[in-house]
């Protein structure tokens, strides 16, 4: 079963603007990019985060860790800005052994999209 959602959280430097430092805040409905995705993923039973931010994110970490709901577990692992996020990728995955499921703060989907994704893997490891 997949427990674990990754979320990538990392805004583009030359895209920030005064009104907000990273994207993964831009408000959308009155929440947050990053707290709709997450809510989403929340309805389908994930407990458990992990959000990838950049060097300049600190404020959704900071948000998240205030604001979201309190029986969920969150870690946030940083992408430092000399590491490819590939690399940081793979060095998370390497030490989680568990399936998890990775989207990003951005991804704009039909409301069905994730736990259409959870069920085709439990469907295809059900004889396991």
């Amino acid at each position: 079963m997949i427990e674990c959602a990754v979320i990538i959280a990392i805004g583009n430097s030359a895209h920030t603007t005064q009104i907000t430092r990273t994207r993964a805040m831009l408000p959308a409905l009155g929440k947050p990019l990053v707290v709709r995705m997450m809510d989403r993923l929340y309805r389908i039973g994930i407990r458990k985060y992990v959000v990838i931010v950049g060097e300049s994110e600190g404020e959704v970490a900071a948000y998240l860790s205030r604001h979201w709901v309190p029986n969920v577990s969150i870690e946030f692992v940083l992408k430092l800005a000399n590491v490819s996020l590939l690399r940081t990728l793979t060095d998370f995955a390497r030490k989680y052994k568990e399936p998890f499921l990775i989207t990003s703060y951005n991804c704009f989907t039909h409301g069905q999209f994730a736990s259409t994704i959870v069920n085709k893997y439990q469907q295809g490891n059900a004889g396991e």
